[in-house]
């Protein structure tokens, strides 16, 4: 079962599960004997049965074997969101390998890094990916020696072929299941290596928790690179249901993302916090189902969105096979929601500065130990031996654990309150970011003598990336410099929306960087720009176009913290993103101009946006 264990005056807490699945493929196994006609996924309109797709990764997997793929082979997977994505990742599976998701978009540089760590045997891309991670293979082997980029539809070609010695019964729990990359904060991605077990475990117990089965639609929202893929592709598979696929550009936070999920009437629907704030306060009938994971849950969102549907605020780091704890939450709930109590599969401790185990109720340091620990991080011997130890338990047994960074404290109730982080590891829109990797990377700029980087709070539903930065003396790099320099090698959501000149950076009595003092310094701008530029109230005028125009560029300026900002500038590169649209989308909305945060990437410069407005209506309302 998936309940977490009695209330005790412990601060081990556990959950365990009698049911134990050695693989997440005997599972699928199950449902493709049970129900082998029932859909699986749906992409635009079209559907693939359990029948069709079991087929199809059976055709990947025997195409792989002839490729010399088994067990423990890393075999990477770039691929949009697609039937032919779903073959990929279970032919690996089949075949005996693990899979390493990759997202297209990511820099070439970043790619090639994975790539020449990873060193996969194959890497299977669509013809929507297969030039971006060609690119990024010939860089890779410049380091690590050639990587074979292989169409996935080349190896679905031969329907007559097989998957040979495929042995779903005996594989071992221990065995690799999938490879994913996180930020790490020396300026070098790491690769957590996960297994069977604990992916069986997950898939099993979510199911449970979060009542999916036949006749549930789950969307398939987070990027493959995400640890949350993991969760609703396995989860869903596992458990009969059907996986909605949908382009990205069609799950834009804001009135996209909640057309998206009433138009292919979703029932289950895990979202990061800042993307679930986003969202309009529309009926969603057919939703049954909404975990908020990735990131802190503020209140807010459980009064707007836990009427009428299961809530749930689920925690846990990759290395914990995607979630530790589930929290389930109601209106009725006080103050700021908990994470929880421990998943089936997953043992909680909760630790002191020594190592020991704090007394109920007092704060401490979050261990995680069970099926779904990850063997360790792939190549990086001695950081593995730093976050993964052998805990000592009452009782004088010891158990591998994972050592989180998260502060912690347990409830009366046995819940858990999250305090925050030990370290400078952060989450930002539901991404995990290590800081310290952004400024490895602005220090290493010619141009620069010193950099650091904070989360910036705009308000109680959004946050940014601010970095701020001393010049080497010299020339001060412009932000366009700055920015283009980290695009280089981190992905997007890495990138700061603003990069703040500072003659010196704010130092503590301990000689560290004052974070506190840097958040002041960015509040006080931001609120300086604010003073200085408020948006205007539209009017009718003779010239509707330039009225609309100014409010729009006094919008970007506010959301994107950049006063300089004008008509022409391009949004993305002025350092906005798919929740600084919706931003403004909502904003904008409130001072009559209507237009969804996908519209506004469509046209991304004011003159652009303000041009598509005049066309819907003469006035300045574009209701």
């Amino acid at each position: 079962m998936c309940n977490p264990s009695p209330s005790s005056n412990s601060a081990d807490r556990s959950a365990r599960t009698d049911d134990q699945f050695t693989s997440v493929l005997q599972l699928i196994a199950q449902v493709v004997a049970r129900q082998p006609l029932a859909l699986a996924a749906e992409l635009a309109g079209t559907s693939l049965s359990y029948r069709d797709l079991w087929a199809r990764s059976g055709r990947v997997a025997a195409g792989l074997q002839d490729r010399s793929v088994d067990a423990e082979t890393i075999v990477a997977v770039a691929a949009e969101p697609s039937f032919e994505m779903l073959a990929a990742i279970l032919g690996v599976l089949r075949a005996g390998g693990a899979y390493l998701p990759l997202d297209s978009t990511y820099p070439r540089q970043r790619l090639a890094m994975m790539l020449a760590d990873a060193r996969p045997a194959l890497v299977l891309a669509t013809s929507a990916t297969q030039s971006a991670l060609q690119a990024a293979a010939r860089e890779a082997a410049k380091d690590s020696g050639d990587v074979t980029v292989v169409p996935i539809d080349e190896l679905e070609l031969d329907e007559d072929v097989a998957v040979e010695a495929e042995t779903l019964d005996t594989l071992a729990s221990e065995q690799l299941a999938y490879v994913i990359y996180t930020s790490g904060s020396t300026g070098r991605p790491k690769g957590v290596l996960l297994e069977h077990g604990g992916l069986a475990n997950m898939a099993v117990c979510h199911a449970a928790a979060f009542g999916v089965g036949p006749g549930s639609r789950v969307l398939q929202f987070a990027s493959l690179s995400f640890d949350a893929s993991v969760h609703e592709i396995f989860m869903t598979l596992a458990a009969g249901a059907t996986l909605v696929l949908a382009p990205r550009s069609q799950l834009l936070p804001g009135q996209d993302l909640a057309a998206a999920l009433a138009r292919l009437q979703v029932t289950n629907v895990l979202l990061p916090p800042s993307a679930l704030a986003a969202l309009p306060p529309v009926e969603l009938p057919k939703l049954e189902t909404l975990i908020a994971g990735g990131e802190r849950c503020p209140s807010g969102l459980v009064q707007r969105w836990a009427p009428g549907r299961a809530f749930f605020n689920a925690y846990g780091p990759t290395e914990t096979t995607v979630t530790a704890t589930i929290g389930r939450c109601t209106p009725d709930d006080a103050g700021e929601p908990t994470i929880g109590e421990a998943r089936s599969g997953a043992e909680l401790h909760i630790v002191d500065e020594s190592g020991g185990h704090v007394a109920y109720g007092e704060p401490g340091e979050l261990y995680v130990s069970g099926i779904g620990i990850a063997r360790g991080y792939l190549n990086r011997p001695e950081l593995t031996a730093e976050r993964f130890v052998e805990l000592p338990l009452l009782g004088g047994a010891t158990a591998r654990a994972y050592r989180t960074g998260d502060r912690v404290r347990q409830r009366a109730d046995g819940k858990l309150e999250f305090l925050g982080r030990l370290d400078r590891q952060v989450k930002v829109r539901g991404y995990r970011i290590e800081l310290g990797e952004i400024e490895a990377r602005l220090n290493a700029h010619p141009a620069v003598a010193q950099a650091a980087v904070i989360v910036e709070q705009l308000d109680d539903r959004h946050t940014r990336l601010t970095a701020f930065v001393v010049s080497d003396g010299g020339h001060r790099p412009s932000t366009d410099v700055l920015r283009t320099w980290l695009a280089e090698t981190l992905p997007a959501h890495m990138l700061p929306a603003r990069f703040e000149p500072l003659t010196e950076l704010p130092m503590t009595p301990a000689g560290k960087v004052d974070d506190d003092a840097l958040a002041r310094i960015a509040r006080q701008q931001r609120q300086s720009a604010l003073h200085e530029n408020p948006a205007p109230l539209p009017s009718e005028s003779d010239d509707a176009a330039a009225t609309r125009a100014v409010v729009l560029c006094r919008l970007w300026q506010q959301v994107l913290g950049d006063d300089s900002l004008a008509a022409d500038d391009h949004f993305i590169e002025a350092g906005g993103d798919s929740l600084a649209a919706a931003m403004i989308a909502e904003r904008a909305q409130a001072l009559g101009l209507n237009f969804t945060a996908g519209e506004l990437l469509a046209h991304p410069t004011v003159e652009r946006l303000a041009a598509l407005l005049a066309q819907r209506s003469p006035g300045v309302d574009a209701s």
